[in-house]
């Protein structure tokens, strides 16, 4: 074929695609007009949002100033990550830290800053049991909730 250059890549936004399985096909058209088309590989989409709450831990007893700290990923990008304590919003999370270790995990995401904090006021809430929820809402408006996280507060 005497071609050093039959090489080629496509960079596929699977975004635009609904979640569930794909085929993809390549197809190559000669400089005869011919076509060819190679044998088609399934693939499954799925970019339902997906993430965590990193700290504090589950039946973590916290006082004054605390960092909540995780991750959240969307396929269609998060427009925004919000922090609830016991049903109620108490702020929004900066959302864009990096997280390579997210990134490695979940590639198909292609995002390396999916990472988000928010410093809780505990002074704000009465001693004892408490639920810290995270809601994400996508570019799509849909908002999806972490399970929540039960923490003792103690000040």
């Amino acid at each position: 074929y005497n071609n050093g250059n039959s090489g080629y890549h496509y960079n596929l936004d699977t975004t635009k695609l609904k979640d569930g399985k794909h085929t993809i096909v390549i197809r190559e058209t000669g400089s005869n007009n011919s076509q060819t088309s190679l044998s088609g590989r399934s693939i499954t989409v799925s970019n339902n949002p997906v993430g965590c709450i990193d700290t504090p831990s589950e039946g973590q007893t916290i006082s004054g100033s605390n960092m909540i700290n995780g991750w959240f990923l969307d396929g269609n990008g998060v427009k925004k990550v919000e922090v609830l304590v016991d049903g109620t919003v108490v702020g929004t999370a900066s959302y864009g830290d990096g997280r390579w270790d997210v990134a490695r995990v979940y590639p198909t995401y292609n995002n390396g800053n999916s990472g988000y904090h928010y410093s809780l006021d505990t002074t704000k809430l009465t001693n004892g049991r408490h639920t810290i929820v995270i809601r994400e809402t996508g570019s799509n408006n849909f908002q999806t909730s972490l399970s929540g996280r039960n923490i003792r507060v103690s000040n």
